[in-house]
């Protein structure tokens, strides 16, 4: 395993960066860019994203191995959310955001140890996989949309997506589809209470809010997006 890190692993990154690309959108053969590469820019793509403070909350919960390692409480869940913003600021220091969403565990036996190497952290930044996404197509083959909207404000959402979509949905179709059954907070909370969940004590939820804050702020840059808080 010394030998992995000390010989093989420098030479495999070594080789993949030379392979690949480093540093910077459309520089590496990400999926988007493959994928445009395939279809060029015909297609329409459209994506869902969730408050990732809250998408963190219910992955502690739903996936059993977090809380059987940090324990099945409120100071379990914070115990997880220290532990992984720290082990990915950490990366981020040394190697910047973009390569350590995409190569967190490979860039350092320390990064490689931390339990499931910061997964579920790493999913809910968005903005270095949906700017990648947006060099590759940009807006008009791109639409990224707020699950919150979908929910709590239908009509202006569905408005969106059929102006994105042109003539594949009818404005008619769209306004004839049902209605969310209930709010957000209320689906996120049956979601929660499905999976057992302990409330999140408040200073953990400030922790994740101040860890994602710098890549909502340049999502919402990059999508033309209001700044919300």
């Amino acid at each position: 395993r010394d030998r992995m890190w000390q010989v093989c692993r420098p030479q495999a990154l070594a080789a993949h960066d030379a392979a690949m690309g480093t540093g910077g959108v459309g520089l590496e053969a990400t999926p988007p860019f493959v994928m445009r590469a395939l279809y060029g820019e015909r297609v329409r793509l459209v994506a869902a994203l969730r408050s990732p403070v809250d998408r963190l909350e219910t992955s502690f919960w739903v996936h059993a191995h977090y809380p059987r390692r940090y324990g099945a409480s409120a100071e379990g869940l914070h115990a997880y959310v220290t532990e992984q913003t720290a082990a990915f600021s950490e990366c981020v220091g040394e190697h910047g955001a973009r390569r350590c969403a995409f190569l967190f565990e490979l860039l350092d036996r320390r990064y490689s140890d931390v339990f499931f190497h910061c997964d579920q952290i790493i999913r809910g930044l968005y903005q270095p996989f949906v700017e990648d996404w947006h060099a590759a197509f940009g807006s008009k083959a791109l639409l990224v949309l707020r699950v919150e909207d979908l929910i709590e404000r239908p009509a202006e959402a569905r408005r969106s997506l059929v102006a994105f979509l042109g003539g594949a949905v009818s404005a008619a179709a769209a306004d004839a589809a049902p209605l969310p059954p209930r709010s957000y907070a209320a689906l996120h909370a049956e979601s929660l209470q499905a999976a057992k969940a302990v409330p999140m004590r408040n200073d953990t939820r400030r922790a994740a809010e101040a860890f994602y804050r710098p890549f909502n702020l340049a999502l919402a840059s990059l999508l033309g997006w209001p700044v919300r808080e």
